[in-house]
């Protein structure tokens, strides 16, 4: 998949690549958050020993609350802020 490589960039990064390699393949911001859900469990894969969707809901809900720290994330705003109030164009 393309997105593995993304997933092991440096910590800095990970997650705005892993987002540009979405929108790129996709077309579609919609495919953003699944990308990072998945990067996130491919990345952590060791720590968290098979038990991926337990994260991944976990951390879907904290996005959704607003209080998730990839919200937080420089770069990712960077590879998003062209998106920032257009995304109702895609829906």
């Amino acid at each position: 998949m393309r997105l593995v490589p993304a997933a092991f960039a440096p910590e800095l990064y990970w997650r705005g690549l892993t987002a540009l390699q979405a929108v790129i393949t996709h077309k579609h911001p919609r495919a953003i958050v699944p990308a990072l859900l998945l990067a996130d469990a491919i990345r952590h894969a060791p720590d968290r020993r098979g038990r991926f969707l337990e994260h991944a809901l976990a951390e879907a809900e904290r996005i959704f609350d607003g209080v998730s720290d990839w919200l937080t994330d420089p770069y990712l705003a960077a590879v998003l802020a062209p998106y920032r109030g257009t995304c109702h164009l895609y829906w």
